[in-house]
């Protein structure tokens, strides 16, 4: 896992202002400051970054400009510089959508562990503007581990498993 011992902020935040939004998908939400996304808004060209949220760690995946495929990046840590750590790989990818994966459970329902990721996402939608929008991952960490773990946890899986997630969302339009 990548650790960050400190972050310095510059006096140039990240904003990306998008002029309308229009509908919504039955996966994002609305709820305070965070804008109702639909898979629609997210452009058809650009980098996109795959994240799986945790409270340890998180995976970080990114696209291709084309959104052909998706490469897993990091898993990143601790979690109260995530946000910062976010920020700046959507700055230097020149990001223009994020993709994250959210726990539901196996009945569909939102898991404890959504309060959390969604916390994140008001976080991260304090500073960066663009699009974001919520994936269902659910059975994403058992497929990461049998297909690339052999069935062990390895500390690569996050990154597999925001690999998977961003592969979902792009293989949508094909």
């Amino acid at each position: 896992m990548q650790t960050i011992d400190s972050i310095s902020k510059s006096e140039d935040k990240i904003s990306i202002e998008k002029d309308s939004i229009e509908g919504a998908s039955s996966i994002a939400s609305e709820s305070g400051n965070n804008i109702s996304i639909s898979e629609e808004s997210i452009p058809t060209s650009g980098v996109l970054i795959g994240l799986d949220y945790g409270e340890v760690r998180t995976g970080v995946a990114f696209c291709d400009y084309n959104q052909e495929l998706a490469i897993p990046n990091g898993v990143y840590g601790p979690k109260k510089f995530i946000v910062d750590i976010v920020l700046q790989l959507i700055k230097e990818r020149d990001v223009v959508g994020v993709i994250i994966g959210w726990p539901l459970n196996m009945k569909g329902e939102e898991a404890f562990q959504c309060k959390e990721t969604q916390k994140f996402i008001d976080n991260l939608q304090k500073s960066w503007k663009g699009p974001i929008v919520k994936r269902d991952e659910r059975c994403t960490s058992s497929y990461v581990s049998s297909m690339y773990s052999g069935g062990h946890k390895l500390e690569t899986d996050d990154a597999l498993s925001a690999m998977t997630i961003l592969e979902s969302f792009i293989g949508r339009k094909k």
